[in-house]
């Protein structure tokens, strides 16, 4: 898989509430707003925040996470659904280091 060959961002931090949700949202807007085509990404199980994503970016969130959805299952899931898109954001969702 040539997952490598799109660009793409990790917004993550220190713990919950440090503001990558913020930052992300913002970013998804601000990228769709300057006609860049931008596939959002949300690390775990999570619905609230895909949700918000989903709403910057002009089209779906996906989660990705590796105990659900095991390796493979992440990579394809990215390639899928950054193969229209010319970037990527990925949000992580407790940590800088949470995987």
């Amino acid at each position: 898989m040539m997952f490598y060959r799109y660009p793409r961002i990790i917004i993550s931090g220190l713990g919950g509430g440090c503001g990558k949700t913020l930052l992300s949202i913002g970013l998804a807007r601000a990228w769709r707003r300057k006609g860049i085509d931008v596939s959002v990404f949300k690390k775990g199980p999570d619905y609230i925040d895909t949700a918000w994503l989903s709403c910057a970016a002009g089209r779906d969130c996906r989660n990705l996470d590796l105990f659900l959805m095991g390796r493979n299952g992440v990579l394809r899931s990215f390639l899928k659904n950054t193969s229209a898109s010319q970037t990527a954001l990925i949000e992580g969702n407790r940590g800088l280091f949470d995987g």
